[in-house]
């Protein structure tokens, strides 16, 4: 839909990066006022909703989308949004082409236009941390087990009304049920950004996590450089963690055995660790190494 609507917000007509086309459409996703009204998000948690930023429209297309019938109906959801047949056959056969590609980036996409693969990772109890650690880990494992409703179609109850990779709006979930005011962030690496802008801390891949912390793998902050985010639950004295993470292979909230974090990858995580974020109110103190 993007590359449809505004090459993925690199067209140079009216409308993409400010004030709207001729048809009142503004954003890299073309939303009118009233729709972006009913279901804009706050995608990268910054306490705005931004119709022309990606990170904020790709995920509002997306809760629209669901709210029109996807993923049931993606013909439907797609008619819905652009009402025209060219343009459903249209981004369907764009999706084929991207899915031929493979699993990862739209090729030529801006990277800050997407959200998070939430790439698989493979599969104990919790050691001390602070009150809000502790929170933290006691409600993810009361998720253990939560599954997409149904099987493959990524929705949940972390992510709803939309339908999209699950993992980081389950580790937001589980934070804000545990008392933090944090949105619901659809892109992981945005949660590191979203710590140490609002009294929590971003820490390295070198630093010592604590239980409650959420874990980024991949190889940068951004998505899709930004693969995949869960939540520590146990830190063992020989420097193994343990976590659980949502939208994994299985499709569910599971646990994670204990690996060093040093050899996630060779662990079968789905990329290296690139670091933690740390939620405000935790008085555990831990060097940060960036």
């Amino acid at each position: 839909m993007g590359s449809i609507e505004t090459d993925h917000g690199r067209s140079p007509l009216p409308g993409v990066r400010s004030g709207t086309n001729s048809a009142g459409a503004a954003g890299p996703m073309q939303f009118i006022a009233s729709t972006w009204a009913a279901y804009g998000v706050d995608g990268n948690g910054d306490g705005r909703r931004n119709i022309y930023d990606p990170q904020d429209a790709i995920p509002g297309a997306a809760n629209y989308l669901s709210a029109s019938g996807a993923p049931g109906s993606w013909q439907r959801a797609l008619f819905a949004y652009n009402h025209a047949q060219w343009y459903v056959d249209e981004v369907l056969a764009r999706a084929r082409e991207y899915r031929e590609l493979g699993a990862g980036a739209v090729a030529g996409a801006d990277p800050s236009m997407q959200l998070t693969s939430c790439a698989a990772s493979e599969d104990v109890a919790a050691g001390g941390s602070s009150e809000v650690g502790a929170r933290i880990v006691e409600i993810a494992r009361g998720e253990l087990g939560e599954l997409e409703r149904p099987i493959g179609s990524n929705c949940t109850k972390y992510n709803a009304p939309g339908c999209y990779a699950w993992c980081s709006a389950f580790t937001t979930w589980v934070w804000q049920r545990a008392g933090v005011r944090v949105p619901i962030i659809p892109c992981s690496g945005n949660v590191l950004g979203w710590a140490a802008a609002n009294g929590g801390r971003r820490l390295g891949p070198d630093a010592t996590p604590a239980p409650g912390d959420a874990i980024v793998y991949g190889t940068g902050p951004t998505c899709p450089a930004s693969v995949h985010i869960g939540l520590v639950e146990q830190v063992f004295p020989d420097g193994r963690i343990a976590t659980i993470e949502g939208n994994g292979s299985d499709s569910a909230v599971s646990r994670k055995a204990p690996f060093f974090p040093a050899q996630a990858q060779a662990s079968g995580r789905p990329g290296p660790v690139y670091g933690y974020a740390r939620p405000p109110g935790s008085s555990t103190t831990t060097e940060d190494r960036t």
